[in-house]
């Protein structure tokens, strides 16, 4: 019988150990399996730190002034609420650089690209509030003109205009007033205060009623600055105001604080919610809110993602799916399945959908469906008790869903396609506070203790891998005698000096020694159970049991440092980056465990036999596959 392990694949926890596809994994910790040969997460790079710093839950890239994906020469933008999104404004002709966020106590905020990067490395830039709200929008006085041969109604508004050109709502009308068209109409005083904590009004702007063919509309008759104002005498002409642009801002709401989640979807729109409603502004104009864009869902809402053009909403219940090319044109369409959301800091939009946790497993939601996508692999009660969803964190790397769901355990799922998929696991990567998708490069980085780590750069040594198969259960009992393993170094580790080696035996401790040879337990060697040298067999005492080197420490006894065939006979440090090691379980007893330097053909230990067996690869290079045989004739002809 002849096994070969190639392909590799991840868990799929939902299917017994010995029911598995071949090729998948009972064990598959800090692996990659993008290109089916077995690889190591790499170690991650520290990019950044921040010491002055406390308690860094949210870090975002600033906008680089050339197109760079270089995350260690970068400015960045901190935050000590995990719930804080941050994005570049879609602005018009924007030469400030405005970039917005919301989620955390200051509401929602935005500054420019310079005063982000002049004001340093804090927690939560001051910035300024979102809008321009109105601190008295009382109607403007008007002293209309003595009747004239030609006479006209006319009523007055006025706007707010920040140093960026944001336009306000209008203010309220004017009463309707009758006087000569071609007089005077004095308009004023005008109140310019705006909300604390925004910025102020630098202009006003007047606007007049224009009677048309069975329409009234409010035409532009001029802007004022706010720093020599009084009041402003009107005489131009009807025909030159009736050419001017209508009052744009008529519902120009600004938004509310307590707005969450936002996104920015395509055609200039920001999106957020609160409680069960949705918010767009206008297109290119994020101050801009208009109550008449709002929807309200059935369900609280959890948070959004954004797929290509549409819009995914999560919520307590069910998903909506949106689309439009503007506010006043979406469409919602809720989805039947009950998939409520549990985790804000889970959703996450990616180029195939927008991936969640809920209570039944990872769900993706594309245009007009919500699939959990995990049900394959991972059963409803594994998904709950293992994978604690109400905690999972998420970004996404290349096609595959990256999640923390505890400080220091998490998962890989996918890749899809054709290329094996299911669950990796994720250890040794301890006190994730955070993760995230880099907006400029896609990459996946996470914080720790105030500092940023690239997760699996391409410029670190990988760390230690542990895969570990399917069990296979032979028709009768045998014994596996022979088998290979094609693998490539990436580590360029090199064998240490015999000084290096532990002892073969891993010996247990002095104290067990002296309870007397027939209590030791002593493993059995590697090679048709006979000891290589003077390491006694277990319950036979011999008066040269212990064979020791002037070169090497720790308990006795230890393995003799020759080789056979380019295979140390030894057991080097389990740390050690050379090779491979290949350990064999036959009835979940370990019956072979050494490390693999070359791509030779090796031999299994005789004398026993076993029809469940296991196999499990570790270490740091990259493995192509495995042939397991009954005998080397077997492996050589396979």
């Amino acid at each position: 019988m002849l096994i070969r392990l190639e392909q590799f694949g991840g868990l799929i926890p939902k299917i017994s150990k010995r029911s598995l596809p071949k090729n998948y994994a009972t064990q598959a910790d800090r692996t990659q399996l993008y290109s089916t040969e077995l690889r190591g997460v790499r170690e991650p790079a520290v990019i950044e730190s921040f010491p002055a710093v406390t308690n860094v839950l949210r870090a975002y890239r600033l906008e680089p002034d050339t197109i760079s994906i270089d995350l260690e020469n970068a400015d960045w933008v901190l935050f000590d609420e995990v719930e804080v999104n941050f994005l570049r404004g879609p602005v018009i002709s924007d030469a400030a650089k405005r970039h917005y966020w919301m989620g955390g106590d200051d509401g929602f905020r935005f500054d420019t690209r310079a005063n982000l990067i002049s004001a340093g490395y804090v927690a939560n830039p001051t910035g300024t509030k979102v809008g321009v709200p109105w601190g008295n929008d009382a109607a403007p006085p008007v002293s209309p003109p003595v009747l004239g041969t030609i006479n006209e109604t006319r009523s007055y508004v006025y706007t707010l205009v920040n140093s960026y050109g944001e336009e306000s709502r209008p203010s309220l009308p004017s009463d309707p007033d009758t006087g000569d068209s071609t007089g005077t109409w004095t308009i004023g005083s005008f109140n310019t205060t705006t909300d604390p904590g925004y910025d102020g009004a630098d202009f006003i702007r007047i606007y007049r009623t224009i009677t048309g063919a069975g329409s009234v509309d409010f035409r532009f008759v001029v802007e004022l600055s706010t720093t020599t104002l009084t009041t402003y005498n009107d005489d131009r002409s009807s025909d030159a105001v009736s050419l001017e642009q209508a009052l744009p801002s008529v519902e120009y709401d600004s938004p509310p604080t307590d707005l969450m989640g936002l996104v920015a979807m395509p055609n200039g729109m920001l999106v957020a919610f609160k409680e069960n409603e949705i918010w767009f502004s206008e297109p290119y104009l994020p101050h801009a809110w208009p109550e008449e864009y709002v929807v309200a869902l059935e369900h609280s809402i959890v948070g959004l993602g954004v797929h290509q053009s549409g819009l995914a909403v999560m919520t307590t219940a069910n998903p909506y799916v949106a689309s439009g090319t503007s506010p006043a044109t979406m469409s919602f369409i809720k989805l039947d399945d009950v998939e409520p959301c549990l985790s804000f800091r889970s959703i996450v939009s990616a180029d195939n959908g927008v991936y969640y946790a809920s209570q039944n497993g990872l769900v993706l939601v594309t245009e007009y469906q919500a699939e959990t996508i995990t049900n394959p692999f991972i059963t409803r009660n594994e998904w709950r008790s293992n994978y604690n969803p109400e905690g999972l964190r998420g970004a996404v790397l290349g096609s595959s869903y990256v999640g923390f769901y505890t400080d220091d355990e998490g998962f890989v799922f996918g890749p899809e396609g054709d290329v094996p998929g299911g669950v990796i696991a994720l250890t040794q990567v301890a006190n994730v506070d955070s993760l995230q998708n880099d907006s400029y490069s896609g990459e996946v980085y996470f914080i720790r203790s105030s500092s940023l780590f690239q997760w699996n750069p391409t410029t670190t040594q990988p760390l230690s891998y542990v895969w570990k198969s399917k069990e296979f259960e032979t028709a009768r009992p045998i014994n596996f005698g022979a088998f290979k393993i094609k693998w490539e170094d990436v580590t360029g580790a090199e064998l240490g000096s015999t000084a290096d080696y532990t002892a073969f035996n891993e010996w247990r401790s002095t104290t067990e020694y002296a309870l007397g040879a027939a209590n030791r337990r002593v493993p059995l060697n590697p090679i048709n159970f006979t000891a290589l040298n003077a390491v006694p067999r277990l319950g036979t005492a011999s008066s040269n049991d212990i064979e020791t080197t002037t070169d090497q420490t720790g308990p006795p006894p230890y393995q003799n440092s020759t080789s056979i065939n380019g295979s140390p006979l030894d057991y080097t440090d389990p740390d050690a980056k050379v090779g491979v090691v290949f350990t064999v379980f036959a009835n979940g007893e370990i019956v072979y465990s050494q490390r693999i330097v070359d791509e030779q053909q090796h031999r299994l230990p005789s004398g026993y036999k076993a029809d469940i067996w296991q196999f499990e690869l570790a270490g740091y290079n990259n493995v192509y596959s495995v042939n397991i045989a009954e005998t080397g004739k077997e492996l050589a002809s396979g």
